[in-house]
């Protein structure tokens, strides 16, 4: 009687682990601040890491600032490890986020983020041209690693429309 227990504990556990990952992964996560904004997008790499995208936003400019930062999802929990400036490779730190299931919105400190829509927008940092994004679907097949971010060649190839 006890295994039938913890099996079925098990197994609602990760049931609801993944129904947390799916609400949250593939999509961009916006919040306002002040002119401009910032965004997240968490999916999940190739290589089967967790990866979290930010992205500082400006007022008259689409991208100011990008990072990479490992990702682990426990319960509400987001926890953000090892970021790194995706153009100069710097080490980034940014606080933990909280996912609220029966708001479907993420908050880190003070700043409240929302889904955007179910196609993830992430403009490319490796182009000069104004406000291009990037093929999401390209970025999950490129193999990432822990504490690794893309080289700026293939994110350049990833190009896929301007926007004005």
């Amino acid at each position: 009687m006890t295994k039938i227990l913890l099996v079925a504990t098990l197994f609602l556990i990760s049931t609801f682990t993944i129904a947390n990952v799916d609400t949250i992964l593939n999509k961009t996560w916006f919040s306002e601040s002040g002119i401009a904004g910032h965004q997240y997008v968490f999916f999940q790499a190739e290589s089967g890491k967790f990866k979290a995208i930010k992205q500082i936003l400006g007022s008259g400019i689409c991208l100011i600032k990008s990072e990479i930062y490992d990702l682990e999802i426990k319960e509400d929990s987001l926890i953000l490890d090892n970021g790194r400036d995706l153009i100069s490779g710097a080490s980034t730190t940014t606080p933990n986020l909280v996912f609220d299931r029966k708001k479907i919105e993420i908050r880190e400190g003070e700043f409240q983020m929302r889904p955007l829509g179910e196609v993830p927008v992430i403009f490319n940092w490796a182009t000069d041209e104004f406000c291009d994004e990037i093929d999401f679907n390209g970025l999950l097949k490129i193999n990432i690693q822990s504490n690794e971010i893309y080289s700026s060649e293939s994110i350049r190839e990833l190009r896929i429309k301007r926007r004005r």
